[in-house]
């Protein structure tokens, strides 16, 4: 997989056991996305700098550095695939997650859910719905902060 463990919490691994979570090309994983591969190598460095920052901070921050006014402003897809991305990243650096990330998370997954849905026609639409339950079971047994 190509993984450099060190850069990670050591019970990350065990947390996220299936490589799909660790996978870094597929845009249906986590952080395998733009937005949440981008997201996770920002939220390492901010980490670094802010050890006790809550990651709604960041996000916030982030937002704005992207161009957009804060989360809020955020196009729905972006925002959607950066919660995801945060919440996972927070388990693969801090072996945790913030309860207000993880909640925004489930929401995100279930507006995804609604969407792939919706595409009946779309190529990747099973693949995209059997990702979201696995990141959805996955997150549900993530230990909130």
């Amino acid at each position: 997989m190509g993984i450099d463990w060190e850069d990670f919490h050591p019970r990350a691994r065990q947390i996220l056991d299936d490589p799909f979570f660790w996978d870094g090309v597929n845009d249906f994983s986590p952080n395998g996305n733009d937005t949440g591969a981008d997201l996770l190598e920002s939220y390492r460095d901010w980490l670094a700098a802010h050890k006790d920052g809550q990651p709604i901070q960041f996000l916030e921050g982030l937002a704005k550095q992207w161009g957009y006014a804060g989360i809020g402003g955020m196009d729905d897809q972006v925002r959607d695939e950066a919660v995801i991305g945060l919440v996972f990243a927070d388990i693969k650096l801090r072996a945790m997650c913030d309860e207000q990330t993880k909640r925004l998370a489930l929401e995100a997954i279930g507006r995804q859910r609604i969407k792939a849905k919706a595409a009946t026609d779309w190529p990747h639409r099973n693949d995209r719905l059997r990702s979201l339950e696995r990141i959805e079971t996955k997150l549900q047994q993530a230990d909130s902060s």
